[in-house]
């Protein structure tokens, strides 16, 4: 047998399925029905006499009524006494409000003692404070500051009728869109700038740099292919917002410095992260031979070979990068040298064979007033790009650069490594200089082709030689 509790203007009426009622001044929750108490089943039913008259006790329907609000099925009530169910209105406040719950219930302030109150789901929008009666501490009224503008939803529970639901509360204001600045090369850098929706904003400027690049515009797209901004530009917020910075490669010239010699060039124009070849040298200079570039006109700065493939110089836009002529005087013939074996040409000793040990190499020239030295590192054989000097009374007179034939990797042994060095060269990948072509060039043709790789693989076989 099930007992329920109905309050009703500070009366606790019992029932029970047959529609017996009484009150009751104490008694035990065991459990809970609709967010009713049930009561244990050894409550003692006591009549109630009052100045309502019933026809009948043992009819539940003739004496209760239960009545269903706003979707949501109330407790049981007494017929003829006269309820306040509870109900709310639509609840939505702007930004800084700061109300009563009860303003939205239309109930009496006695009808509100058995309200509950829970904490809301989003408490960036809406805080909530609840107000009891300072005399019995119970919960009369609930206060509701509006803080930002969102939606929030809000569990609110009246055990005077049963009314138990969770009600959203809207907070309006002035919505606001984000513009994020993306840098779009090289590290992943973002920024972000703020605005209220419909407001006309002047960007953020530029605040990422990339290094040989100089900003060009913001694009909607990645690629480019969205709508553009000019940096600082005039924009119109209209929600939330991408922009990816578009760069274009600084350009510079190369200019060739004839460092008392004769004639000129033409500059080389070179973009960021572009390849070019350094020009053919066409300066001159009478009783000396042109040994190559250098950034410094002495020759102590960076050294660069003829025709040599280069890249970034600089990362400053319009700059022009200076290569000054270098040059080695030319023998008067008081002193004499001679280099047997092999061919030497426009500053190179070439036809040197692979796995040549320093002292082999020394046995090929025939010195009269001069002394040799050979730049080997830490290698053991002599290599393609490697440095022999020739020194008169201990200044250095000429400087030559080691060709193997077959050795452009530069570790002078004919190997794996330069079929691969002219396979990236052949596909673009990894550009050769001026010295690992003339390694490479296998079949003597002043060309880098398949000739080079075949050449090469026969004499790995054994089934072929590398000579003129």
């Amino acid at each position: 047998l099930k007992y329920y509790v109905i309050t009703s203007y500070y009366r606790n009426y019992v029932y029970d399925e047959d529609g017996l009622f009484g009150t009751l001044s104490s008694y035990t929750t065991v459990t809970k029905n609709y967010g009713y108490s049930i009561l244990d089943s050894n409550v003692t039913i006591a009549m109630m006499k009052n100045s309502y008259s019933y026809s009948s006790w043992s009819n539940f329907s003739t004496n209760w009524e239960m009545n269903t609000i706003d979707n949501i099925k109330r407790i049981p009530m007494l017929k003829n006494v006269p309820v306040s169910y509870t109900k709310f209105d639509t609840i939505t406040l702007s930004v800084g409000d700061n109300v009563l719950l009860s303003s939205f219930m239309d109930m009496d302030y006695d009808s509100m003692k058995k309200l509950t109150v829970g904490t809301p789901s989003n408490t960036s929008v809406i805080r909530v404070t609840a107000i009891t009666d300072s005399k019995n501490g119970l919960a009369t009224d609930a206060r509701i500051s509006a803080v930002a503008a969102g939606s929030s939803n809000m569990t609110v529970i009246n055990k005077y009728d049963g009314f138990e639901t969770t009600i959203n509360i809207r907070v309006i204001g002035e919505e606001t869109a984000e513009v994020t600045f993306y840098k779009n090369r090289g590290s992943a850098s973002t920024s972000t700038q703020t605005g209220t929706i419909g407001s006309t904003i002047t960007l953020n400027p530029n605040p990422f740099t990339v290094t040989g690049y100089k900003f060009r515009e913001w694009n909607t797209k990645s690629d480019g292919s969205g709508d553009s901004y000019a940096n600082q530009a005039t924009f119109t917020l209209t929600k939330n917002t991408s922009l990816y910075a578009q760069w274009d490669p600084i350009q510079y010239n190369v200019r060739y410095h004839s460092n008392g010699g004769s004639g000129s060039m033409n500059d080389s124009i070179a973009d960021y992260d572009q390849t070019i070849y350094l020009r053919r040298n066409t300066l001159t200079r009478e009783g000396y031979t042109f040994t190559g570039w250098n950034t410094k006109s002495d020759g102590t700065g960076t050294t660069y070979t003829d025709e040599q493939a280069v890249s970034n110089l600089t990362s400053v836009d319009g700059y022009v990068v200076i290569l000054y002529a270098q040059w080695r005087k030319e023998s008067t013939g008081d002193e004499s040298y001679e280099i047997e074996g092999y061919t030497v040409h426009d500053g190179y000793i070439d036809d040197i064979l692979e796995k040549t040990s320093l002292s082999n190499f020394k046995k090929h020239f025939v010195l009269d007033g001069y002394t040799v030295e050979v730049e080997l590192g830490n290698k053991n054989y002599i290599y393609t790009g490697s440095k022999t000097i020739l020194y008169k009374n201990g200044v250095k007179e000429i400087e030559f650069t080691n060709i193997v034939r077959g050795d452009p990797s530069g570790d002078g042994v004919i190997n794996s490594a330069d079929l691969l060095k002219i396979v990236k060269h052949l596909t673009g990948s990894s550009m050769m200089n001026a010295t690992q072509r003339l390694a490479a060039d296998a079949s003597f043709d002043n060309n880098i082709n398949s000739a080079d790789l075949l050449k090469i693989v026969k004499y790995l076989k054994g089934t072929g030689t590398i000579k003129r």
